[in-house]
């Protein structure tokens, strides 16, 4: 970096001080998002990293970890586009990457299906012949198949023709949609504006009214 430049970080950072100055915030809300942010991980390869040095949080076999990270990688770069990011917790034991786009905020979970494996059970230091009767049993295997899980309670998974990483656009549809979603109903909520009635036409107060609070 040349003397005198302001690293990106730092000049961002500014840029969002004088933005809460300018929206009326003062000091110590900036010091509580400034502290806040010490405490996640937002670089991407930080994150990638933190999950492949331990991914016990999700449900996945050592196999299919490369296709976690590079999909994991996928959503980072489709989000930043869309002025979103990945983030993870530092305080947190086991790494969870949190996605934030469009106002919402969801917990990415990666689980890999599971497949019943049919196999004659055997006993440690005996021998099964061709002629015993043996009952078959069924154990599960990992699929090498793998689920994305986010917050609002959907999922999407490998199908035949279609993998994960060809359904990302999806995601972020699915994304917008539930933001526009709580945005109209927020807007449902507000009070209508009434021209103000004149004081001999105000009835008194009857104790059951209620304040409206604000969301």
């Amino acid at each position: 970096m040349s003397p005198g430049r302001i690293p990106p970080e730092v000049h961002r950072a500014g840029q969002g001080r004088h933005q809460l100055r300018a929206n009326g915030e003062d000091d110590t809300e900036w010091n509580r998002i400034r502290l806040a942010r010490r405490r996640t991980l937002t670089d991407v390869d930080d994150v990638i990293a933190a999950v492949e040095k331990d991914h016990s949080a999700f449900e996945v076999s050592e196999e299919v970890l490369p296709r976690v990270l590079s999909l994991l990688r996928l959503l980072a770069e489709r989000a930043f586009a869309l002025h979103g990011e990945i983030t993870v917790s530092r305080k947190c034991k086991q790494p969870r990457p949190l996605l934030t786009v469009h106002g919402i905020t969801c917990e990415i979970s990666f689980r890999e299906r599971q497949r019943q494996v049919r196999y004659v059970p055997t006993q440690p230091g005996r021998r099964t012949y061709d002629w015993q009767r043996v009952t078959p049993a069924h154990r599960s295997e990992p699929s090498g198949e793998l689920e994305l899980r986010l917050g609002i309670k959907r999922e999407w998974a490998d199908a035949d023709g279609s993998q994960l990483k060809d359904q990302i656009d999806t995601v972020f549809k699915v994304l917008k949609a539930r933001a526009q979603e709580q945005e109209r109903a927020m807007l449902s909520r507000k009070p209508t504006s009434t021209a103000p009635s004149s004081p001999s036409s105000r009835s008194a107060p009857t104790g059951t009214e209620h304040a409206i609070t604000p969301i």
